[in-house]
């Protein structure tokens, strides 16, 4: 097992929660023009993937083992937010 990295987890983390507030952002200005189901749906989406981010970097912040390890476990669950 490698040494753990915690400058680098917690930039890691930092990324992971850059995409969470741009996925919140896009989904607040895209609320109100949301008229039909297939724009809320989407909408829905940006915040699951915006909720999907900030899950990771709360991991990668709190991970105790080395940065490839953690974002290997990570990449495994894919999308499944029940999992993360």
């Amino acid at each position: 097992m490698e040494q753990i990295n915690y400058d680098l987890n917690k930039d890691i983390s930092e990324m992971f929660l850059t995409d969470a507030k741009d996925f919140l952002k896009r989904f607040k200005f895209l609320e109100e023009s949301a008229t039909h189901i297939g724009l809320r749906s989407k909408l829905l989406v940006e915040l699951l993937f915006g909720l999907e981010c900030s899950l990771k970097a709360l991991i990668f912040l709190e991970s105790e083992t080395d940065e490839k390890s953690t974002y290997k476990k990570i990449k495994g669950l894919s999308h499944n937010i029940t999992n993360l």
